[in-house]
């Protein structure tokens, strides 16, 4: 009777869990930021969290109506910063897992109540400082992202970047880092060939090697693609998934178009235990998203063409940019992973071996309810020349 209790009370909180790290803006935001010949890695969970907050003081109905339907947000702000309060919560039991928010404000304008009580529920208290210190908020930017990620994204704005009406800036940082369940042996790993057939060169890298070992392993002929997952430490709910065309040679950006909230728990809901050999890229992956570009493209264009954010009890501010940092590790002892966001506010208007030894799509998730943290795509080692023909 108590082992029975106890299952039914996990797959209770299993499913409520299930419906907060609903996963369609993450596919589509990734999409978006695809190139097949270049590197990315990326945090949409991040972007679309930080976009929720500042929705929270938008005062028109046709931008509020936008941000819910791109962003994927149930139609009530409130009840999605809700969800965003208990996510991170389920998310930080976790100690691999960090999460931390920094409001700057310049000038001495009030601030609306209501939007300040949105800050506070994820303990974000606002930082005043005078309009003339603007020049020395890149800085303290900076320091801030720096000291959250452990080094891992050290500049999040230029000096001279912000705008003289610059008002408010939002700074969000989401950093993860942990070792392998099944540790690659640094004596095994070696140079070998990494073809980056979606820019036409081949490279030689440091591949790390696992040899036959238990792993989840998909190979999906109805979505075309397979994958791999390799757990972290024991105990952690995290995994990091690598996801490629079934066939070799097998196109990447059609592979990266059929990739959706569905298809994405089709293909990890058909991952079996395997044993197997692994063979991957030691990679690091640091990309600057221009975030504008993306949320435009996928058509959410109002947070940056009206002030419609009642940030202040009586100025309104408009959406000017919004950029991430984020930066990968992968090596033999585990992942590290980090990205920082930046919203800035102004007034105006099967066999067997797997073998990464192409490009490939990886991700770190949450296990039990298949939810992406960091998306991204290895096209080629931006540390190694490609060889000469």
């Amino acid at each position: 009777a108590v082992f029975s209790a106890i299952s039914l009370a996990t797959v209770a909180v299993s499913a409520i869990e299930s419906q907060l790290f609903s996963s369609e803006f993450i596919w589509d935001f990734f999409k978006s930021s695809f190139d097949e010949r270049r590197n990315l890695a990326t945090s949409p969970f991040s972007i679309r969290l930080g976009m929720t907050m500042l929705a929270n003081s938008v005062t028109d109905g046709y931008t509020l109506k936008q941000m819910t339907d791109k962003l994927h947000l149930p139609s009530s702000i409130a009840r999605a910063s809700e969800q965003n309060r208990r996510k991170l919560m389920v998310l930080q039991k976790d100690k691999h897992f960090s999460y931390a928010t920094k409001l700057i404000v310049l000038g001495t304008e009030s601030l609306n109540p209501k939007f300040l009580a949105a800050m506070h529920n994820f303990d974000t208290p606002a930082e005043r400082h005078p309009l003339s210190n603007l020049k020395s908020i890149p800085t303290l930017a900076n320091r801030w992202a720096k000291n959250m990620t452990s080094g891992m994204v050290s500049t999040v704005l230029m000096e001279n970047e912000l705008l003289p009406d610059t008002r408010m800036i939002l700074l969000s940082a989401t950093a993860f880092a942990s070792k392998w369940e099944n540790q690659f042996n640094v004596n095994v790993s070696k140079v070998e060939m990494f073809s980056a057939y979606t820019t036409g060169k081949l490279y030689m890298t440091n591949f790390m090697n696992l040899e036959h070992t238990l792993l989840p392993v998909a190979m999906n002929d109805d979505l075309k693609m397979k994958a791999i997952e390799l757990p972290f430490e024991k105990g952690s709910d995290y995994s990091f998934m690598i996801i490629m065309p079934l066939d070799r040679d097998g196109n990447m950006t059609e592979m990266v178009g059929r990739l959706n909230h569905k298809s994405f728990t089709k293909l990890y809901d058909s991952l079996v235990p395997m044993r197997i050999s692994v063979k991957m890229p030691r990679f690091k992956v640091s990309t600057g998203v221009n975030v504008n570009s993306v949320l435009k493209k996928l058509h959410l264009t109002a947070p940056f063409q009206w002030s419609t954010f009642q940030i202040f009890r009586q100025e309104k501010l408009t959406l000017d940019k919004v950029k991430q940092s984020v930066t990968v590790q992968v090596d033999e002892r585990g992942v590290r992973a980090a990205a920082v966001d930046t919203y800035v506010m102004v007034t105006r208007s099967a066999p067997l071996t797997f073998q990464a030894d192409r490009p490939f799509v990886f991700a770190i998730l949450k296990k039990s309810v298949h939810f992406p943290l960091f998306v991204g795509h290895y096209a080629y080692p931006a540390n190694s020349l490609p060889i000469k023909p």
